[in-house]
């Protein structure tokens, strides 16, 4: 089996996270700059006031809003708030699944959360210092990730506790972190897709909110998303083609709730597809997915959860 380009079942979740956040957040930006425009549109030769929001269906109606120049603002950088935050879960949830595949391979008791993450202790700690999510699954891989991918995780890591835990005033440690050379050679070397944006954070001044953009909580997103990147080479590599198979087993047939597979014909074929297609596994044979489950006491069980699933029509 080539696992060279594999990867695991959460980095698959994450990636799909991050394509759809991206759009989600463009579409949130855009639709503000939308109603910028249409509140500075002229009626009868007079600049509008304020303008009709219409509610959709939530319960508040369609009442007017005066002074957008200014709630606009606001708007933005709330969203990128809370896209700052919502990008570190989803690379904390990352880190769990990852987590609890290594221990399904190794024949551990599934990782709880605690053992995946750190205790980051009081919230004014979590605000000042960089206590990274990610320090127990770097060491059990004994991984040392690029450092300008690290350290940028490290700055956006202080950012989400700054936004949580101080209602966005940045911390010391935030403002210190922002003014680094370290950084500054980071982001300088951070290579990026074709136009003429550079990844770049505003300025940081301790006890004063930052004032984010969206393009941030999607800078954000990218840094997370190229950490977890490094990591799941060495977790596919852990796992091993053993590892690979049964964490494809699980997922297909043995969840609750299982990942579709377009395979029908039985639950090898279903296993190989979802490695080849899903995991981007490579020279899988039918045959040597059955061996290595036998191996691993699953096959059994992967018969029956196929037979079962077949019954209930989900295959």
């Amino acid at each position: 089996m080539d696992l060279s380009k594999a990867r695991s079942e959460p980095f698959v979740r994450l990636v799909e996270f991050h394509d759809a956040f991206n759009r989600s957040m463009k579409l949130c930006s855009a639709s503000v700059a939308f109603v910028e425009r249409m509140a500075g549109l002229p009626e009868a030769g007079k600049p509008l006031s304020e303008i009709i929001l219409r509610a959709d269906s939530e319960p508040w109606g369609h009442s007017p809003w005066k002074s957008i120049e200014e709630a606009a603002p606001q708007a933005k950088s709330f969203v990128a708030e809370l896209g700052i935050v919502r990008a570190m879960s989803a690379f904390e949830d990352y880190v769990t699944r990852a987590w609890s595949e290594l221990d399904r391979a190794e024949g551990s008791t599934p990782a709880t959360e605690t053992a995946a993450k750190p205790d980051t202790g009081s919230e004014e700690a979590e605000a000042s210092d960089p206590v990274p999510p990610y320090s127990n699954i770097l060491a059990r891989l004994q991984l040392a990730p690029d450092p300008n991918v690290l350290r940028v995780v490290e700055f956006m890591v202080m950012a989400r506790n700054c936004i949580v835990h101080r209602s966005n005033r940045a911390s010391a440690a935030l403002q210190k972190s922002r003014e680094s050379d370290e950084l500054r050679a980071a982001l300088g070397s951070w290579s990026r897709r074709s136009g003429k944006w550079k990844v770049s954070f505003p300025a940081v001044v301790k006890g004063s909110p930052v004032p984010w953009l969206p393009r941030h909580s999607i800078a954000a997103s990218d840094c997370f998303y190229r950490l977890a990147r490094q990591i799941d080479s060495k977790v596919v590599a852990r796992l091993g083609d053993c590892g690979m198979v049964l964490m494809a087993t699980h997922w297909c047939l043995l969840e609750k709730d299982p990942v579709p597979s377009p395979a029908k014909l039985n639950a090898q074929t279903v296993i190989r597809t979802q490695l080849h297609g899903r995991y981007g596994a490579k020279s899988i044979d039918a045959n040597e997915v059955i061996g290595l489950l036998r191996g691993s006491g699953k096959w059994k069980n992967a018969l029956a959860a196929f037979e079962k699933l077949r019954d209930e029509s989900a295959l």
